[in-house]
């Protein structure tokens, strides 16, 4: 039978659970960025905190202690900037993951 297609048809329950499936990724995909928002949003308030900190203390007066102080919240803005940039690519990586998305 070499001019026959092969045509299988989706039955109404495999149409439900194709449906289900989908919509069970969707939720998981919000509640993740939900999740994911929270975070980043708590990331950029401390982000900008400590920016501010890092502002007041360079006005204040030149002492070594002044630079300690200095030297630590470079520091942690660094891991902060990193985090952020971390969550980011994870969140995309995570829903690439969901979607089977791959680049061509």
């Amino acid at each position: 039978m070499a001019g026959k297609e092969n045509t299988k048809k989706c039955t109404k329950q495999q149409m439900d659970q194709l449906f289900e499936t989908i919509n069970s990724l969707h939720i998981m995909v919000k509640e993740m960025q939900g999740k994911v928002s929270i975070l980043t949003t708590r990331l950029d308030v401390t982000n900008s905190s400590i920016r501010e900190l890092l502002e007041i203390t360079k006005k204040n007066s030149v002492s070594e202690e002044n630079d300690k102080i200095l030297k630590k919240l470079t520091d942690i803005l660094s891991i902060i900037t990193d985090t952020r940039k971390a969550v980011d690519i994870y969140e995309g990586k995570k829903i690439n993951k969901y979607f089977n998305i791959t680049k061509a």
